[in-house]
């Protein structure tokens, strides 16, 4: 319980600033416009995940063969993170 205290206190504090920051009588709307969307992202980042690192075949056995294919992999699978971060 102790570890998601932080992540509850972020909660409140990111829920009354949309709140705040929304106009006078849009405030229903915005909330539930950026809720939406923050609670879409988490899903569809799983799913392009699963998608982009299926081709890889990143296994616990093929790792500890340690092949020359799985580092290629591995190199591959260590390099998209900074480019999507960058693209995005």
């Amino acid at each position: 319980m102790a570890v998601q205290l932080p992540y509850g206190v972020g909660w409140i504090i990111g829920n009354f600033m949309i709140v705040e920051l929304a106009g006078g009588d849009n405030e229903g709307r915005v909330y539930g416009l950026i809720t939406m969307v923050a609670n879409l992202s988490s899903p569809f980042a799983q799913a392009l995940t699963l998608v982009i690192n299926q081709p890889l075949n990143l296994t616990t056995a093929r790792i500890q063969a340690d092949d020359i294919s799985i580092r290629t992999d591995l190199i591959y699978a260590v390099l998209t993170r900074p480019y999507f971060r960058g693209l995005s």
